[in-house]
């Protein structure tokens, strides 16, 4: 689990969290999971997240679902 300690993503946050350039950080350019999501939907797959609750841990967890049927050789979108 991804953040096992930490404390959840606010819900001002969540909702714009793979935007290009919107970070809560003042030193990040906000391209990170922005990046992620273009790269895993140019793929067929999806990139999410939710908070998790494993044993009495709870922690943010980004996630990745990839149809392994899917071919790996698509054609970018314009």
């Amino acid at each position: 689990m991804c953040g096992a300690t930490a404390p959840p993503i606010d819900t001002g946050i969540r909702k714009h969290l793979f935007e290009p350039f919107f970070s809560s950080e003042s030193r990040s350019s906000g391209l990170g999971l922005y990046l992620c999501r273009e790269l895993c939907e140019r793929h067929g797959a999806l990139i999410g997240y939710q908070r998790l609750r494993i044993s009495e841990q709870e922690g943010n967890e980004f996630f990745v679902l990839m149809d392994r049927h899917a071919s790996t050789t698509r054609e970018p979108t314009p």
